[in-house]
């Protein structure tokens, strides 16, 4: 058994009250320096009509991609198809929505955003119909591979984490839409 020598240590409480107040008293003397922002800049951006225009439509595309999940979400194994072939019909009027300034990065990061989301939520979807032909009759397919596929898929239950990471980024994107909105005032 090895001895621990505690003749020479201070007691936690009493270094974390030393660190504290060396920061904080460094943070005093030392407040950190903001960026500058140029007001024109900002004045000119706000009146930007391309990206209201952008950030309109991709609202009004978020709101009808998150009906149709919604929608083959709590859908019967029948029609959840039909659902996703309308989420990526919606996905692609997305993509087909033009917005070539990059010099607004809230509403560059806002298209990002909203792609990943759209992507994460039609594999979610894929992952969950998978999971119900196996579950319910996987002896009609084909192909073997096929069978193995969709088997570890259904055994590992794969549609779990894509539903969870598909739930931060809707978080992470709703939050940055109502950013972007504040910001063009919409």
């Amino acid at each position: 058994m090895s001895h621990i020598n505690t003749r020479n240590r201070l007691p936690y409480p009493l270094i974390l009250f030393a660190l504290i107040f060396s920061f904080s008293s460094f943070a005093q003397d030392n407040p950190p320096e903001l960026p500058k922002v140029d007001e024109s800049f900002q004045g000119a951006a706000k009146d930007d009509p391309a990206s209201r225009n952008y950030v309109l439509s991709t609202e009004r595309l978020v709101n009808k991609f998150e009906r149709a999940y919604q929608s083959a979400r709590n859908a019967n194994m029948d029609t959840k198809q039909n659902y996703l072939v309308k989420m990526n019909s919606v996905y692609e009027e997305f993509t087909k929505l033009k917005y070539n300034s990059s010099d607004n990065a809230m509403v560059m990061d806002l298209k990002k955003l909203v792609g990943t989301w759209m992507d994460k939520r039609m594999n979610y979807i894929d992952k969950l119909i998978m999971e119900l032909v196996y579950k319910n009759d996987y002896s009609q397919l084909m192909h073997t591979a096929e069978i193995d596929y969709i088997e570890h898929i259904y055994l590992t239950n794969a549609s779990r984490p894509v539903l969870d990471e598909g739930n931060g980024i809707y978080s992470t994107m709703m939050a940055q839409m109502s950013k972007v909105k504040s910001y063009y005032s919409i």
